[in-house]
């Protein structure tokens, strides 16, 4: 529970969020367990917020050393992922083949950027 207060008071010195939108952003967080991926369009979805405001949240708790971050590539004809996650951006591919749709498709392009708890 000590982990939680701290990465409030992190998200609460860092950023324009209110109380309670940092309270329901953590009460998400909470669910997931160390190792597992954190994507910024569930937790937008959940918080009714902007993309951006979430991924500012997220920010502070990577710097703050409880997320790391990752680049996946998802693709952009058939808007799947591929499954595949790298710690930067140079150990990507500079295009990918989609194995649902076969598609080739520039990388630059077809990236998001994801999170894993730590």
């Amino acid at each position: 529970m000590e982990r939680i207060v701290i990465m409030e008071t992190k998200l609460l010195e860092n950023i324009e969020m209110d109380s309670e939108t940092v309270k329901q952003m953590l009460d998400i967080v909470a669910k997931y367990r160390p190792g597992t991926w954190v994507y910024p369009s569930v937790i937008k979805r959940k918080l009714n917020s902007s993309i951006n405001t979430v991924y500012t949240a997220l920010e502070v708790l990577c710097e703050s050393g409880f997320l790391d971050s990752y680049y996946e590539l998802i693709c952009s004809n058939c808007h799947k992922t591929t499954g595949t996650a790298a710690k930067t951006f140079e150990e990507l591919p500079n295009s990918f083949e989609c194995e649902i749709c076969d598609e080739v498709v520039p990388t630059m392009d077809n990236t998001t950027l994801i999170y894993k708890l730590l």
